[in-house]
């Protein structure tokens, strides 16, 4: 049984070689189309940088390749066949490998752009949020505290409308207002007189107890409920000022008085009100006046005299509003 001289090949009787040198003795194909042949399939062993080319494209071009060897090989035809069907597995196993490598995830380059736009929704969202926490907590009652503030601010800065506005709901007011205009009555000229009681009992407790600039503070240490029987005789009150009420709270705090030479402070209970459709308001009830004299004894004491000089020089003033309120 002979062998292939050229590339040793086991061959049966009268069959020939189809290895690309038996092919050119026989005169078959000649060099240079083997060489076209080869030149045409790209070099595996490197990575292309373009892999635009698909396995389509390529089988094309072995497809070429096939049919012009098929011309020259018409008289020996099942003995180039191997040639042909070798030719296109390389070809295919390339296209194949192209394939691959075209579709392998690549590592992306970092998008500035799409950072810094997500960082903005992120900005914006933890914005809504605030202003959604900010949102919840006045409605389940936090401007209470905008109402203990402003009775101190008032006491403090001698602004007696504050103070009014802090403890009077707004229709209430509102309607005294207008019964001060049927009277002839000058609103400004009452809210001067209140203004001067504040600033007179300040001089007072600066004079006779506390020391320079005596400061009041009312500190909430705590927020409970209501009683049932403490929300009737609130509700009693304000059904006399002809406020329905929707909410109200128990507010636990501490009320100091401090100046430079003194400083008396009195734990007292007051209560956040909310009449409806209104703003909140302070409410003190007996016990809360009670544990005021009781924590401020001793100033109150030196200021006696005073306090009813005061309440002499002004009575009129709170006669009138007293039976005005009523």
């Amino acid at each position: 049984m002979p062998y292939c001289k050229f590339c040793g090949k086991k061959l049966e009787d009268n069959e020939n070689c189809s290895c690309p040198d038996a092919l050119k003795e026989a005169g078959i194909v000649t060099e240079n189309e083997i060489s076209d042949a080869v030149e045409a399939a790209p070099d595996v062993s490197e990575a292309p940088e373009d892999t635009a080319d698909t396995g389509e494209e390529l089988s094309e071009k072995a497809e070429a390749v096939v049919d012009k060897a098929k011309d020259k090989v018409s008289g020996a035809e099942d003995s180039v066949s191997e040639v042909l069907d070798s030719a296109r597995k390389s070809i295919s196993d390339l296209g194949n490998e192209l394939h691959i490598t075209k579709d392998a995830p690549k590592a992306a380059a970092p998008d500035y752009r799409a950072f810094r736009k997500g960082m903005t929704i992120i900005c914006i969202l933890l914005v809504l949020l605030v202003l959604l926490l900010a949102l919840i907590i006045s409605m389940l009652g936090g401007s209470y505290r905008k109402a203990v503030n402003d009775l101190v601010r008032g006491v403090n800065t001698c602004n007696s409308e504050l103070v009014l506005r802090s403890v009077f709901p707004a229709d209430y007011l509102d309607a005294v207002k207008e019964d001060v205009s049927d009277e002839d009555e000058d609103w400004d000229y009452i809210i001067d007189d209140f203004n001067e009681v504040i600033e007179s009992i300040q001089e007072s407790a600066e004079d006779e107890y506390f020391g320079r600039s005596p400061k009041l503070s009312i500190k909430i240490t705590e927020r409970d409920k209501v009683s049932s029987r403490t929300r009737k005789k609130i509700a009693e009150h304000f059904d006399d000022l002809d406020c329905d009420i929707s909410r109200m709270y128990k507010l636990k705090t501490e009320i100091t008085v401090r100046g430079k030479d003194a400083s008396e402070s009195a734990k007292v209970n007051l209560y956040a009100v909310k009449p409806k459709g209104g703003r909140w308001v302070v409410y003190a009830d007996e016990k809360a006046a009670e544990r005021i004299e009781d924590g401020f004894r001793k100033p109150l004491k030196e200021m006696s005299g005073s306090i009813e000089e005061i309440m002499s020089d002004y009575e009129e003033t709170f006669e009138w509003f007293q039976n005005l309120s009523t």
